[in-house]
């Protein structure tokens, strides 16, 4: 017997279901922005935009590409740095699912691009 049929049919559907509810975590607080003045890291102007390999602020894109080529900043945020379970959100979480996803397409992808190693004691009996 599978668990869907164990399962009596008059449940009702579950709503409201987020997968830091579903996986036991917290619901954190949206991330606070820093206080006071946001000012871009390349020219001194007032800054809108953050960098999320690095945390810089910058208000344009001249000055986005001028950071990324002054420090040699991908631009990505680590995909696989640690990150403390206080701060751990949904977010995180989905980005992490996705990354593990991508992993197995990889995977499965190079697994049947492999060429077939000769086996070497074919003709023994």
């Amino acid at each position: 017997m599978s668990a869907v049929e164990m399962l009596p049919d008059d449940l009702p559907a579950p709503t409201g279901v987020t997968a830091a509810s579903f996986l036991g975590i917290a619901p954190s607080e949206p991330r606070a922005r820093p206080s006071g003045p946001r000012v871009c890291t390349e020219c001194g102007k007032d800054a809108k935009y953050t960098c999320p390999g690095c945390q810089a602020q910058t208000c344009s894109l001249p000055c986005s590409k001028g950071h990324k080529d002054r420090t040699k900043c991908t631009g990505k945020r680590k995909r696989t740095g640690y990150v403390p379970l206080n701060s751990y959100d949904e977010a995180i979480l989905v980005s992490d699912f996705h990354l593990l996803q991508e992993a197995g397409v990889n995977l499965s992808g190079a697994a049947g691009s492999r060429p077939q190693q000769p086996r070497r004691f074919e003709h023994l009996p």
